[in-house]
């Protein structure tokens, strides 16, 4: 059933959002050169991208093969020549790993994926203990349905908060906060609640707030170092998968030992907790200089 909610997932997702045929953003300006739009977007924090107008950038697929070609030709490499190519500069390292936002990212993005992979492994067996004679493709199943249109919300939020003229740090913060606060204060019901339905409504809220990270912190390394993104962004998907192997044996080891659930629930808030107050306090989405 799970594979079947993906399927029509990315169903939907073609039909409504693929097939409109959106420009990129990052074509929005040649366009306005070639193609009358009317506006030529809207410029985002201290970088110069733009959102491109979304009542004048639905094109047919004549108008778009035509951007395109003009783009290709634009961009061509017969065009470039010695002096005017400027490779990007390297990535400064060493200014890298003295900023503090740089491991305020890392740390965030580390304590959300602990909550993630802690739920995502061991869910089932917290049903199956508490709730014995509950159905397991409910609650294996029903938590996991609200992340997608979560993870489609906080990108609408985070979108218009920008357009409206909020920092993209303040964005940041805020989306990480849903994240990190909302999931650890839900986790932290776990701990008392005695009621199926209500245990299976905070697991289900717990991951909503998890969706949110998509809008959060996972897009920073993109805010700190635009033209490194990528690099940023694989030291943090390498740092975020840790708690995938040490934070579920862990886990397991508590369990063992104490028996107890609410002690992994506590232990898991509490590094959500830290993340938080970390991120809170040093990140920032402004670009490394």
């Amino acid at each position: 059933m799970i594979g079947c909610a993906f399927g029509l997932w990315a169903l939907a997702t073609y039909t409504f959002m693929v097939r409109g045929r959106r420009i990129p953003c990052n074509l929005v300006p040649l366009l306005d050169r070639f193609v009358t739009t009317g506006s030529k977007g809207i410029p985002l924090g201290n970088n110069h991208s733009f959102i491109p107008d979304p009542e004048n950038t639905l094109l047919d697929d004549k108008k778009v093969i035509e951007v395109h070609d003009i783009f290709i030709k634009q961009s061509s490499p017969a065009r470039l020549t010695a002096s005017s190519y400027k490779p990007p500069r390297p990535l400064a390292w060493d200014l890298l790993l003295r900023h503090p936002p740089f491991w305020a990212m890392l740390l965030a993005n580390f304590a959300h994926n602990n909550s993630f992979y802690i739920i995502l492994n061991w869910c089932p067996s917290y049903f199956h203990d508490n709730y014995p004679d509950a159905r397991s493709w409910v609650f294996n199943m029903v938590p996991w349905l609200i992340i997608f249109p979560c993870v489609l919300l906080s990108g609408l939020i985070a979108d218009h908060w920008i357009v409206q003229g909020v920092s993209v740090t303040l964005v940041r913060k805020t989306i990480n906060s849903v994240v990190l606060l909302g999931s650890a204060l839900f986790l932290l019901l776990l701990c008392v609640l005695d009621n199926y339905y209500a245990a299976l409504t905070c697991m289900a809220l717990a991951l909503a707030c998890l969706g949110f990270h998509s809008s959060g912190v996972l897009l920073n390394p993109q805010d700190i170092a635009p033209t490194h993104s990528g690099q940023l962004y694989g030291v943090m998907a390498t740092v975020g998968t840790l708690p995938g192997f040490t934070g579920v044996y862990f886990t397991g080891y508590l369990l063992e030992a104490t028996h107890q659930w609410s002690t992994v629930f506590l232990l898991t808030a509490l590094v959500s907790l830290v993340g938080w107050l970390v991120y809170t306090r040093y990140g920032s989405s402004d670009p490394l200089k």
